[in-house]
């Protein structure tokens, strides 16, 4: 929620910009449900709509290269900053976390390094940026 309400907070930031055109967002896909969010919240209270645009973000970075119409990238700063052919006027945080590690009953994991071992076949991502 405090992700929502963070992005919620940009977006009326760059519409008070004085976009003279529709709003226009872009993101990587896992910042895609806090978005959904903050766009939603957003649309409620102005009664406008926002253009989203989520993906791989070398596609996001390339279409906002190419358009020059999105107000608003949402992404990992290191990503962002090395982003070629785009200025941004500044960075935002919109949030913070804790790493955690679930897995199943019975399973034992002593160690950070044990994850590189042999015996993790997988490691995934929730899909929401932390």
């Amino acid at each position: 929620m405090r992700k929502s309400l963070a992005i919620f907070s940009v977006l009326i930031l760059s519409a008070s910009a004085g976009l003279a055109e529709d709003l226009v967002i872009g993101a990587g896909a896992r910042y895609r449900r806090p978005m959904t969010e903050a766009v939603a919240a957003w649309k409620a209270q102005s009664g406008e709509s926002v253009g989203k645009v989520y993906g791989n973000m070398g596609q996001v970075l390339g279409q906002a290269r190419e358009s020059g119409k999105m107000a608003m990238v949402c992404g990992d700063k290191a990503v962002l900053a090395k982003a070629e052919g785009l200025a941004f006027e500044r960075f935002l945080p919109i949030g913070t976390g804790k790493l955690v590690i679930a897995f199943r009953k019975g399973a034992r994991l002593t160690d950070a390094a044990e994850l590189a071992g042999e015996s993790i076949a997988k490691v995934v991502s929730d899909g929401f940026p932390h």
